[in-house]
């Protein structure tokens, strides 16, 4: 049997994060990403993690829209790339331009 292959994308502008709404950030970030994003020191640093994260789970649900975007945990690996902590079959890709986060999400099936 072949496997199915679903794509999904996202950008955002990290200036559009408000780090300081904390019902955002309850309501979308899962609760290993909460502690790490109460770690940083800075506003800009959280809201680049905002961004970030909002938008890598865009791009999952995006390719594979049967998840639910709240329960998604994002992690990284030991060479900084972003990983999906809690589904399987994602394969994710993160960049910046300027002020600009770019996901894309592989989903094999």
């Amino acid at each position: 049997m072949k496997n199915k292959y679903s794509i999904g994308t996202d950008a955002s502008e990290i200036n559009r994060f408000n780090p300081n709404d904390v019902l955002f950030v309850k309501k979308n970030l899962h609760k290993g990403e909460i502690i790490y994003f109460n770690s940083l020191e800075t506003f800009e640093k959280k809201q680049k993690f905002l961004a970030k994260i909002w938008t890598l789970k865009e791009a999952m649900y995006k390719s594979n829209n049967s998840i639910n975007i709240y329960e998604i945990e994002i992690g990284n690996l030991k060479n900084g790339s972003p990983v999906c902590l809690n589904f399987k079959g994602f394969s994710l890709s993160l960049s910046y331009c300027g002020l600009i986060v770019i996901a894309v999400s592989l989903f094999v099936e």
